[in-house]
């Protein structure tokens, strides 16, 4: 397991973990992903790792997932961007 810091910003929180960031919009998807890091963290990156494959080094820009714009615009903003 990795050390991470979050913290508060206006809109939700950023979430370091070691060089990398993630944001969230909602309180309570970003508890629910801090209880699946601490359960099994190896599974945990290797599934964002995947997400996010620019971050990897892979070329091109990441394909986001309805999960992942629901991690970074929360539930009802994601739903709404999938619907236009």
């Amino acid at each position: 397991m990795r050390d991470l810091h979050i913290s508060a910003v206006l809109n939700g929180y950023v979430v370091r973990i070691d060089c990398q960031r993630l944001v969230f919009v909602s309180k309570l998807t970003l508890l629910s992903e801090l209880g699946r890091y601490l359960d099994n963290p190896a599974l945990v990156e290797q599934e964002y790792l995947a997400q996010f494959p620019a971050e990897t080094g892979a070329s091109g820009p990441p394909t986001p997932s309805s999960t992942t714009a629901e991690l970074c615009l929360g539930p009802q903003r994601a739903a709404k961007r999938e619907a236009r």
